[in-house]
């Protein structure tokens, strides 16, 4: 088993933060399957990532997750494009629970925040994450690798974590 990182209360806040978050594993070929979560929720270890993600939106996502357990999510501040990857083995498909619908709804106002301040219209922003109740599915990993992609110098440097 690949070995699992903890994540620390500084990159926990950055997560659980208003980020984009792209999502994405690979099918039986070795392509990739991408999507974009709606938020994300660290299990109070830091071991643990919920990505909360639009199942009807990303079906081939969702079931090569399924399939393989691999994850990769990418989380970017449209504000600042800091931008953190984090790399996972063992990714489920979950129900959501009580307090994943909580940091769901926090997620989005401060992702509308965020995106406000470059001028996207925030009517915009909530038509995207519009999504009917129950679509969404938790997917729970525990994170192996964490690297920065922030533009610059230390871009796909790993992160010691």
């Amino acid at each position: 088993m690949p070995q699992r990182i903890r994540l620390d209360r500084d990159h926990i806040a950055f997560l659980e933060s208003g980020v984009s978050i792209v999502v994405a594993s690979c099918g039986d070929g070795g392509g990739p399957s991408l999507g974009f979560a709606h938020g994300c929720r660290v299990l109070p270890r830091g071991d643990r990532v919920r990505l909360f993600i639009a199942e009807p939106h990303c079906p081939t996502l969702i079931a090569d997750i399924r399939r393989s357990g691999r994850i990769a999510a990418v989380f970017s501040r449209p504000d600042s494009n800091k931008t953190m990857q984090l790399k996972g083995v063992a990714a489920e498909i979950r129900a959501l629970a009580a307090a994943d619908s909580r940091s769901l709804s926090g997620h989005i106002e401060d992702f509308i925040a965020n995106l406000a301040i470059v001028g996207t219209p925030p009517d915009l922003v909530r038509a995207v994450f519009s999504i009917e109740k129950g679509a969404l599915v938790a997917v729970e990993f525990a994170p192996n690798a964490a690297f920065s992609q922030t533009p610059g110098p230390m871009a796909g440097d790993r992160l010691s974590i």
